[in-house]
């Protein structure tokens, strides 16, 4: 969910865009008046939408989309208007090994650049990978995009599963799904390792019966 002016811009995971108008929330009908917003048949099929981000009059969301035997992280932007017209602004090379569930992305400033944080994870239930710990890899990572350029950079390291990512000025906070007992919530600073799979807490999911 974003706002955007006087609306509520609000992403479904199947791809599917929304807006309500703020006055609709302050009535007392139970029915909410909405509109959905056509998108552009190119980008509109077989997708599953990670995370969106209303910026500079933009919605930006992040993406996967397979090409031949290798399915990529990917970031699109589309200008606000009736119809979403979703272009690619960062398709990323390094194939995805590992089903993604999420990859948020938050607007930030770093060193008097203007762009984006964005998480990407590494994790399949008890089965750790290397990547959160090879700095060759975008994967385990939070990276900063440099939004005129579109290079990118690892911001943190050794992340498993970051679920939720926060940012304000110079804080950013992200909360981590780790193993059975071990989530996380961690302040996150530049060139920091947090740990994953080296060190962490919780026990491995198969190691709890089930009663």
């Amino acid at each position: 969910i974003e706002a955007y002016k006087e609306d509520l811009i609000i992403t479904r995971k199947n791809n599917e865009y929304y807006k309500i108008n703020f006055s609709e929330l302050k009535k007392e009908e139970k029915k909410i008046k909405f509109t959905k917003y056509e998108i552009n048949e190119s980008f509109s099929k077989n997708r599953s939408i990670f995370d969106s981000l209303v910026f500079d009059d933009k919605i930006y969301v992040t993406t996967n989309t397979q090409y031949n035997d290798c399915k990529k992280l990917e970031i699109y932007f589309t200008k606000i208007k009736k119809k979403l017209d979703f272009k690619i602004f960062k398709s990323f090379d390094e194939c995805i090994s590992i089903g993604m569930g999420t990859s948020r992305l938050e607007n930030y400033k770093f060193n008097g650049r203007e762009g984006f944080l964005i998480t990407t994870q590494d994790a399949d239930n008890d089965k750790p990978g290397a990547k959160p710990q090879n700095d060759n890899s975008i994967f385990g990572k939070i990276l900063f995009i440099d939004i005129k350029t579109k290079e990118f950079e690892i911001f943190s390291k050794g992340h498993r599963n970051a679920q939720g990512l926060f940012v304000k000025d110079d804080i950013i906070l992200s909360t981590e799904h780790g193993p059975k007992g071990g989530d996380e919530i961690n302040k996150i600073e530049f060139n920091k390792n947090y740990g994953w799979p080296i060190a962490s807490y919780g026990e491995k999911y198969t190691s709890y019966n089930s009663k």
